[in-house]
């Protein structure tokens, strides 16, 4: 096992772990006038931002190739740029090169 994976899989995991304790913490029973000290919303958001992130990192160490989404990477040869038509005095439309 490599150690970007080892420390891959520890954050992922000590994330879960982390929302998991947080989503425990919201719905266990309070009394009434004894509030929570730990704001569980915003770490919850926080730690399943931190899960989303290292599984797309275990995804880059899995596959061997970065994760590049829907349109693709911008140094991609086939990336279109949307240029002015010649006679960009008119109301043409842009043409597509």
């Amino acid at each position: 096992m490599t150690l970007d994976l080892f420390i891959t899989l520890t954050v992922l995991v000590i994330s879960a772990v982390g929302a998991g304790l947080m989503i425990w913490m919201e719905y266990r029973p309070r009394e009434p006038g004894n509030p929570s000290l730990v704001p569980t919303t915003p770490l919850l958001f926080v730690c399943a931002l931190i899960v989303v992130l290292a599984l797309a990192h275990l995804m880059t160490i899995v596959t061997g190739s970065p994760h590049v989404g829907r349109f693709g990477s911008y140094n991609d040869s086939s990336h279109r740029q949307l240029a002015l038509a010649p006679d960009a005095g008119s109301c043409s439309s842009p043409t597509i090169v």
